[in-house]
């Protein structure tokens, strides 16, 4: 949470590193974590960097629709247009499920 405020709110993406490593040492199986490193890679612009934390937080938790929605926007930027297309399609049905429409 203190990663998220330190990220999204003041910008300090320094502090919230900090504060998702630490929050990794105590549970390196938080794919909610792991996901949030890679947004934070991803806003820095670190796309490879932040991939590798992505596809670590699926394999953990393949029903996280934010990760399949980052990997996404990450394949649509390697130009992977198909791969891009299926991993937005599988959030959507994530979510379509949570939602019970």
């Amino acid at each position: 949470m203190m990663g998220n405020i330190f990220g999204k709110f003041k910008n300090d993406f320094d502090t919230s590193m900090k504060y998702y490593e630490q929050a990794l040492k105590s549970s390196p199986e938080d794919n909610i974590t792991l996901n949030n490193i890679g947004a934070t890679l991803m806003q820095l612009g670190k796309s490879e960097e932040s991939k590798k934390f992505f596809l670590q937080a699926v394999k953990i938790n393949n029903e996280y629709p934010n990760t399949h929605y980052a990997l996404s926007i990450i394949a649509e930027k390697e130009n992977d247009l198909k791969g891009s297309f299926d991993e937005a399609i599988l959030a959507l049905k994530i979510l379509k499920q949570r939602m019970k429409f």
